[in-house]
């Protein structure tokens, strides 16, 4: 312990003001998006306790689908950076094109499923009739806006691309802001409005996905004209050697973000099986997750361009020092929130007792295993998002966190779940076992030195 405190004496100021330069806003951002999901699923949870489990389930299929689409949001964010660095920014319009066509073949089907058949899917969760009822409408009446997915996806990485981030936040923030007074007003009936309870819930983020979708095309066709295709080009959208090139990139991004996403919807699959009561604290407690987790998200951040530049300069003895601050440093930021978790400093008891959970003393257990869970998971956010992916080792990054996912993580959970029937805690920390195994994973990874690379030395 000693030796890790000189560690971080010896790093220096320079190094603690540019770590916090950098991460600061990356966690404001994060952080205000996260209050604003908890904040969502707070106001869902006093209609009642199916209803914040429709709608957890529901995020978490809405999840798989936007992750659907990215693949052919990244090859476009890939293709609009090479040819903005070339100066053709007036032929970005084509992959562009092609993302938002990709997807819409991908994405149709799960709009026709959702909008006509959303029974049968919630059926393969629970039987629980009123279960079943709430998440059936919600995502009936959310599903068709899966369509503005199609657009606003690839749109966002193409402007990211283009180094268009402002407008970005800007919509972003603002169809949060407008779900956020929807929820408000329909759930709870105000400013004239009936009282609409989970369907006003549904229609407010129907309603919210849209006007991001509307904003974001109006503001393509008024300022970036470039991104729109003119009537003569339309013929060249069939060259064929252009779309090869496209879908090998497209097709295995996709393929790896719904792995990915698949296993949280197994997840959630597998958790609406233990009751719906276990779903809703659930349902809660992932957005409390998520809020402490967006504190991580600018240090992992700011660790790949920290260390990137480190390598880029060829300085690799140093590189390899500041990870091993970075690493200890995101850990024991993790310990220390468990730490005030576990503490008792904040009232769990009183805390779930505000929502209409029938269990608050589960609640309570699951949140602290949660606690506990944050600090692998702090660990892990740095080692795979940042000191790995800082040297370009981000094969090993997905790799390892895939198998950790379906050989670990979901059978231990099934186990644990439906085979001994344990209580949520237990689950909740068989999940962890996927945990252990990317920190352990990284961990070797990290010390043999495997990502210390300097890929700028051919360039």
């Amino acid at each position: 312990m000693a030796s890790v405190f000189r560690l971080w004496l010896w790093v220096g100021g320079d190094f603690w003001r540019k770590l916090l330069s950098l991460s600061t806003p990356i966690m404001a951002h994060s952080l205000t998006f996260a209050c604003f999901g908890l904040a969502d699923a707070f106001m869902v949870a006093q209609v009642h306790e199916t209803a914040v489990a429709a709608t957890g389930l529901a995020g978490r299929m809405m999840l798989f689908n936007i992750m659907l689409v990215f693949g052919g949001a990244a090859g476009a964010a890939i293709f609009a950076a090479q040819l903005f660095g070339a100066g053709k920014k007036d032929q970005v319009w084509f992959p562009l094109t092609q993302a938002i066509l990709f997807s819409l073949v991908l994405t149709t089907p799960f709009i026709l499923i959702y909008s006509f058949y959303p029974e049968q899917i919630v059926r393969l969760a629970s039987d629980d009739g009123r279960f079943v009822a709430d998440a059936s409408l919600y995502i009936q009446i959310t599903g068709w806006t899966l369509i503005g997915t199609v657009f606003v996806v690839p749109i966002e990485s193409v402007l990211r691309s283009l180094e268009k981030t402002k407008i970005i936040l800007l919509i972003s923030a603002a169809s949060v802001f407008v779900n956020l007074i929807l929820n408000y007003v329909l759930i709870f009936g105000h400013w004239g409005a009936p009282a609409m309870g989970l369907e006003g819930a549904a229609w407010a983020t129907a309603i919210s996905r849209m006007t991001q979708t509307l904003w974001l095309v109006i503001h393509v066709v008024i300022f970036d004209k470039y991104l729109l295709p003119k009537r003569q080009q339309l013929s060249s959208l069939f060259n064929r050697t252009r779309w090869r090139i496209f879908l090998n990139i497209a097709i295995p991004q996709s393929i790896q973000q719904c792995a990915w996403a698949g296993g949280a919807l197994t997840y959630g699959f597998i958790i609406a099986r233990m009751g719906v009561d276990v779903l809703a604290i659930v349902s809660i407690v992932f957005p409390l997750e998520v809020v402490l987790l967006s504190l991580f998200i600018g240090l992992h951040t700011s660790s790949v361009t920290m260390l990137g530049q480190l390598l880029g300069a060829n300085k690799l003895k140093l590189a390899w020092l500041h990870s091993q601050v970075l690493l200890s440093f995101s850990s024991a930021c993790g310990f220390l929130i468990c730490l005030l978790l576990w503490s008792n400093i904040f009232d769990l008891n009183q805390f779930y007792s505000l929502l209409n959970l029938s269990d608050t003393e589960s609640a309570k257990k699951a949140t602290l295993v949660m606690a506990l869970g944050l600090i692998l998971k702090a660990y892990n956010l740095m080692a795979m998002e940042g000191v790995l992916k800082s040297g370009g080792d981000v094969r090993f990054s997905m790799n390892a966190s895939l198998i950790a996912l379906w050989l670990v993580g979901i059978p231990s959970a099934l186990m644990g779940a439906l085979y001994f029937k344990l209580p949520l805690h237990w689950v909740m920390l068989l999940i962890l076992s996927e945990e252990v195994v990317k920190a352990l994973s990284s961990l070797v990874r990290i010390k043999k030195k495997k990502w210390i690379n300097n890929l700028a030395i051919d360039a």
